[in-house]
């Protein structure tokens, strides 16, 4: 089987610009300032229910130049329409950060997973002194060196920087819920381990999968281990949806928040899954001996360890050690030391 994924929509948009990939469904690519640099946002001609106009799905993170876009692109797509709703996958900033805004502005309802809204309003709203703390006990507890705790610690948070509070309610999907947005109709599709109830929309009819993170062509989804479960097995999750979502046609066209459109969903995952298992027998390698989180990370990414690559690459390395300890094939067991008590260090069985 060919896991090599088959772009379609032609050359990628520029930052701002809009395309159309099927009738009435329209691609902005919207810039972020981050490794990252983009996020892929849907508009969708709408009709019925929520009136005739467009429906937004995903938003880009809160800023003045995300707001430029939206109103310069809402203006090619649909000059003099309205926007009916929002639609949001799931919680991270890229794809909720102006939920708010839009809806507000436009006097719409948002639609999104209650898990989704819920984390979302949490991590938005939990700005107190003492909201880095936990961050600071797993960071060295994976026994990360005191500069990088130090560096996490005047970050600050990040999540409401770059969102703003959604609002206080939402209209609820659900995976197997039909969405009807203009003359499609969609099912919703739910995955767990990039965030916990993450939306997926299938269009059967017309063939097109809009997947935000769940698949991603080039790049593989952040899973991650962060304080609010330091104990959890997102990574078990992540592999466990990849296998639900084989239900979904292979031929769709798949629709993902970063990168291009592309076709070949069943070989990219597989190819995602090789990709987990991979890194799991590389981590398994290097637990010979024990080891800290902190040292098994540069295992697994050999680029140069920036603040930002620590946020992630940590709690990434933390979902592969948390499900090597369920699978019962290492251990771990805590080391005291006088400088940074409490570091965990994981070793074979």
């Amino acid at each position: 089987m060919n896991d090599m994924p088959d772009y379609f929509a032609g050359p990628t948009p520029a930052p701002g610009e809009v395309r159309e990939v099927a009738p009435g469904l329209w691609w902005l690519r919207m810039p972020l300032p981050m490794a990252l640099d983009h996020i892929n946002l849907w508009i969708h001609e709408d009709g019925g229910e929520y009136g005739d106009g467009v429906a937004i799905i995903d938003t880009g993170i809160r800023s003045n130049k995300s707001k430029e876009i939206w109103q310069q692109a809402l203006e090619k797509v649909a000059p003099g329409k309205p926007v009916t709703r929002v639609i949001v996958t799931h919680f991270h900033p890229d794809h909720v950060g102006h939920a708010k805004w839009l809806t507000e502005t436009h006097g719409v309802p948002l639609m999104m997973p209650r898990t989704e809204w819920l984390y979302a309003r949490m991590l938005s709203l939990d700005t107190g002194p003492g909201h880095m703390d936990g961050f600071v006990r797993l960071f060295e507890a994976a026994g990360c060196p005191s500069l990088v705790i130090k560096g996490l610690q005047s970050a600050g948070p990040v999540f409401p920087r770059l969102v703003d509070t959604p609002p206080g309610g939402i209209i609820r999907i659900s995976g197997g819920d039909k969405l009807t947005i203009g003359a499609r109709t969609w099912r919703v599709v739910t995955g767990r381990g990039h965030s916990p109830e993450h939306a997926c929309l299938l269009s059967e009819t017309d063939g097109i999968f809009i997947s935000g993170d769940m698949v991603l062509p080039r790049i593989s989804p952040h899973i991650g281990v962060y304080p609010d479960e330091p104990e959890a097995d997102p990574l078990d999750d992540y592999l466990t949806s990849l296998e639900t979502l084989k239900a979904v046609p292979g031929d769709v066209r798949v629709l993902p928040s970063h990168n291009d459109p592309f076709t070949g969903l069943h070989g990219r995952l597989a190819s995602l899954r090789a990709h987990h298992e991979e890194r799991l027998d590389r981590l398994m390698n290097h637990c010979a001996e024990p080891a800290t989180a902190w040292s098994l990370s540069q295992a697994l990414f050999d680029r140069k360890m920036t603040p930002e690559a620590v946020f992630f690459a940590i709690p990434e390395t933390l979902a592969h050690l948390n499900l090597l300890r369920r699978r019962r094939m290492i251990q771990r067991h805590t080391v005291e030391h006088p400088d940074m008590p409490g570091v965990w260090h994981y070793a074979r069985c």
